[in-house]
């Protein structure tokens, strides 16, 4: 199978103090029909939520332009006419970084006024020729914007971060003058090199926890990071429910087999089917039943990453997904999700044989057939968490 490229996108921030609301907003979406995602980081004037709505205003605007490939340039000129004007400093105000990437690592990076973006490659951090432009605010004042594009290569990192972060710890003994950007690149050096496979929300989580500690734990700003790593994507492929035609039992077998990522089977007719066209041993985890009785265990087959119950099991995946509900020590439930979080490309191969139980009408009205159901699952991993998803039927 040829490996795919993928951009993986991370982030994290914290409010500052005695804010219920953060002030900093980071925004990333795909460009439908498009492999282009679109990544803004808006920094609002001020703390709160006057900042918040200054930064929203902007990254929606920005986000929108860019993916309807309204020129950058244009699309700055645009922002900055449109931000309305702070009533107590009279002047509308937001930074931001704009990123423009598409699958084949073209990337285009435009900034006003945020902490300079920084590549990270082959170890060490990339020096980057910016043009610099001079555009009017909506206050008739002159701003200096930089722009650069290049084609990130594989294992490429792109950081970047409000200026909470470099601005962390002014005036302390440690960092009198902030933590500048080259104590930054230290420390994201040694974050990288102790772990080159590190993902992008742990790093910017780093990132962002350490500034805190700077400014003594209680966080003079808003602080965001966020992170951006180009690389081959992690695949998964999940199997779910018996074919139609009980001749492709030996088809979605073999799929299963010859895939060269990670293999997952939801579903106990289908994993039986599975073990028996490969010639596999399936042994149930009685260990999963002693911690929690009340949910469906899971299973082991040798070459499998998970063997689990289908269609409950991935209710209650989907249901944490969007937010709906926890996973009450439901052990199969917790692995599928962490395994479809650390995957980037994730194969669905779903069976269309009717389960005669999942039409059981004292079951919750919630619980879907499972087409419906992985459909559900597909969308929500595209959407809230920029996985890509394929479905195939049989």
């Amino acid at each position: 199978m040829m490996k795919l490229n993928f951009i993986e996108i991370g982030s994290f921030q914290v409010n500052k103090k005695r804010n219920v609301v953060c002030g900093d907003v980071f925004l990333s979406k795909k460009v439908k029909g498009e492999d282009r995602i679109v990544s803004i980081l808006a920094d609002g004037l001020g703390s709160g939520i006057k900042a918040n709505v200054l930064a929203t205003l902007t990254a929606t605007m920005a986000s929108n332009y860019i993916s309807h490939n309204i020129d950058i340039l244009k699309a700055t000129k645009l922002i900055l006419a449109t931000l309305p004007v702070c009533s107590f400093r009279k002047i509308g105000y937001s930074t931001f970084t704009i990123i423009d990437m598409d699958r084949n690592g073209k990337t285009r990076v435009i900034e006003y006024d945020n902490p300079e973006i920084l590549l990270y490659r082959n170890n060490q951090f990339v020096d980057l020729e910016k043009e610099v432009f001079q555009l009017k605010t909506s206050e008739d004042r002159d701003v200096n914007i930089s722009y650069f594009e290049t084609t990130l290569k594989l294992n490429d990192r792109l950081i970047f971060f409000s200026d909470g972060v470099t601005q962390s710890g002014m005036g302390n003994t440690i960092t009198p003058l902030g933590w500048d950007i080259e104590k930054v690149k230290s420390y994201l050096y040694e974050l990288i090199f102790q772990n080159p496979n590190i993902l992008c929300q742990r790093l910017a989580t780093k990132i962002v926890n350490r500034a805190v500690k700077n400014d003594s734990n209680l966080s003079a700003d808003d602080i965001t990071c966020a992170a951006i790593h180009y690389r081959n994507a992690r695949e998964t492929m999940v199997v779910s429910g018996p074919p139609f035609y009980e001749e492709n039992d030996a088809k979605i077998a073999t799929l299963a087999d010859e895939f060269a990522g990670k293999k997952i089977v939801c579903g106990g007719t289908t994993s039986n089917i599975i073990a028996r066209e490969l010639n596999l041993e399936l042994e149930v985890n009685i260990s999963d039943l002693l911690k929690n009785p009340e949910a469906p265990p899971t299973a082991s087959m040798p070459g499998f990453d998970l063997v689990t119950e289908g269609t409950v099991t991935m209710n209650s995946a989907l249901l944490f997904l969007n937010k709906k509900g926890d996973l009450n020590n439901n052990i199969s439930a917790s692995k599928l999700v962490e395994h479809l979080l650390d995957s980037d490309v994730i194969h669905f191969i779903v069976g269309t044989k009717i389960n005669a139980a999942h039409q059981d009408p004292n079951l919750p009205v919630e619980l879907e057939i499972r087409r419906n159901l992985i459909r559900s699952l597909c969308k929500t991993l595209e959407e809230d968490y920029l996985k890509e998803t394929y479905i195939s039927f049989y």
